[in-house]
């Protein structure tokens, strides 16, 4: 379904743009402190373009970084290193390898039960030949079972 989420995705997007440019309007700067001493580099950084432009700057690396956080955890996708930290590999099991041990935990439960049928099956098969032994009176015949 590539066709509807991408449709999906773009009827999402389309409230977030009048919200982008309200936040756009809301970040540009109404008054900057005056520069004692005017030189170029002031001029240039003490301009309301560059403030606005920052401020836009961190608002999409922000963004940025919400959304691909929120974007790997919809894939399932795990942090294992951030920066010096690092998570080991044991701890992160993938989605795959569950799903391997969550099949394999099924096999082992059903050969538990097909054991436990079988041996419920030979309890019973021995409680009819000891009834049967029993019942013959040769009690010779029970002693060498020992």
């Amino acid at each position: 379904m590539p066709v509807l989420a991408s449709l999906s995705g773009r009827l999402l997007a389309l409230p977030l743009v009048p919200a982008a440019a309200l936040v756009a309007f809301r970040l540009d700067p109404d008054e900057l402190p005056a520069a004692r001493h005017p030189d170029l580099l002031a001029a240039v950084f003490y301009s309301r373009a560059m403030v606005f432009a920052g401020r836009i700057t961190l608002l999409c690396l922000a963004a940025f970084a919400v959304l691909s956080i929120v974007a790997r955890i919809v894939r399932r996708e795990w942090l294992l290193r951030a920066g010096p930290f690092e998570v080991e590999r044991a701890a992160a099991i993938s989605e795959r390898e569950r799903d391997e041990l969550k099949a394999e935990l099924g096999e082992w439960r059903t050969t538990v039960e097909r054991l436990e049928t079988a041996m419920a099956a030979q309890e019973v098969e021995q409680a009819r030949v000891t009834a049967r032994l029993g019942a013959s009176g040769d009690p010779g015949v029970c002693d060498a079972d020992h």
